[in-house]
């Protein structure tokens, strides 16, 4: 009896050990926030990835580090299930949400967009987005992502004056 418990046992634990192995990996990447330029309808480059921070002041007229007049800005973030594997490998859906939130000094939600899952692509990565408009002259913001017990967060100064 003692021996058929055990080998119960084992195969129970087998079975646990091969479901949490074919739980789909997927990453939540950095925060990206792009102007919305208002002349030429152009997205700025990531602001966030520049080696020197972005200066916003008085955005909405061109100034500061602004190619031209915004008022929008265009946060996103990139689910990631690796590029490596094969198609169906990269290609995960994860039922887990993504919220993308922003909030002021005050902590005011300026913007809040949340996502029910997950889909990867084929090439292993899907982009969630979230656009706020008339925000360039919001202060100090801060950007917060989370996704299945990951998050991630960037502040952004969004300043005007005269």
């Amino acid at each position: 009896m003692g021996s058929a418990v055990s080998e119960l046992f084992c195969l129970v634990a087998m079975v646990l050990v091969a479901q949490v192995s074919s739980v789909p990996k997927v990453t939540l990447g950095d925060i990206e926030a792009r102007l919305f330029y208002k002349g030429t309808g152009r997205l700025s480059d990531n602001v966030l990835s520049r080696k020197r921070e972005f200066t916003f002041f008085n955005t909405i007229i061109g100034e500061g580090d602004a190619e031209e007049a915004a008022d929008d800005l265009l946060i996103s973030v990139q689910m990631s299930s690796g590029k490596w594997g094969s198609p169906d490998e990269n290609e995960q859906l994860v039922p887990s949400p993504v919220v993308i939130k922003v909030v002021d000094q005050n902590g005011k939600v300026l913007g809040q967009r949340t996502f029910d899952s997950v889909l990867t692509s084929t090439t292993g990565s899907e982009y969630k987005a979230l656009w706020l408009t008339d925000v360039t002259c919001a202060g100090n913001v801060t950007v917060t992502a989370t996704f299945a017990g990951q998050a991630k967060s960037a502040k952004l100064s969004l300043g005007c004056g005269e």
